[in-house]
């Protein structure tokens, strides 16, 4: 009856309710850690996600940007930045304005605020000229979302195609020339039956004057098909005039 009380037994209570606080939190000390060396390995995993994309869009020859909702370049590739003559770290917090045409960057703008509302993709071309030549693009626009899914903004790759529109226009040339080049052997073609009637014409004129056979109406006559013939001549030549 008189057997002196334990401190368990006095404050049993408390003992298994602080015993039971100390395990719900060493539990959850246990699961925070995990939680934090898992956060710690996908944000390692994300930091080298987002060096091999910006090594690999450093690697396309293609000039690459893309931008906020607000028209504010958020970055860029190597290639854009080339195009331009500075720095990605300069191309940040740019707009359209300062590296195309009022006109070019205006109408950028307005596909931009397009493709926002209606999402997709959109592709136009686009000519821009630099100190040593003019270069033609086709601009491939698309709009992406952020982490919430909105709108985050917009991506465009442009596509060279300078070279190509050269060699199309270096064949039209070649093609105007190889039909010029028909043409001439036409006039010559033409031009041959005319010269041999011409010559055969001065050849008899010639040994008529030395027989002293020449009369009015041979001179006549001479002189009206050489006529014809040099009229035939100045009109295959007019006509090739027109051709050019």
């Amino acid at each position: 009856i008189n057997e002196p009380k334990s401190i368990y037994k006095e404050y049993r209570n408390f003992v298994i309710l602080s015993f039971f606080i100390i395990t719900v939190l060493i539990i959850l000390i246990i699961v925070m850690r995990a939680n934090i060396q898992r956060r710690k390995v996908v944000e390692k995993d994300l930091s080298n996600r987002i060096k091999f994309d910006q090594a690999l869009l450093d690697t396309l020859p293609n000039p690459i940007y893309y931008k906020n909702t607000n028209g504010k370049f958020l970055g860029c590739n190597l290639s854009f930045a080339k195009l331009f003559s500075c720095n990605k770290q300069e191309v940040v917090g740019k707009t359209a304005f300062d590296f195309f045409p009022e006109n070019i960057a205006s109408k950028n703008v307005e596909i931009d605020h397009h493709l926002m509302q209606h999402q997709g993709t959109y592709t136009t071309e686009l000519t821009l000229h630099f100190d040593d030549k003019m270069r033609y693009f086709i601009l491939n626009k698309a709009a992406y979302e952020n982490i919430h899914g909105d709108i985050g903004g917009i991506v465009c790759i442009m596509d060279d195609i300078t070279q190509r529109i050269q060699e199309k226009q270096f064949l039209i040339q070649q093609s105007k020339l190889a039909e010029m080049g028909d043409m001439v052997a036409a006039i010559a073609h033409q031009w041959n039956e005319p010269l041999v009637e011409l010559s055969a014409q001065i050849q008899d004129i010639e040994l008529s004057y030395k027989l002293n056979e020449i009369k009015k109406e041979q001179m006549q006559s001479f002189v009206k098909e050489s006529m014809i013939q040099i009229q035939y001549m100045s009109k295959t030549l007019s006509d090739f005039r027109n051709f050019l």
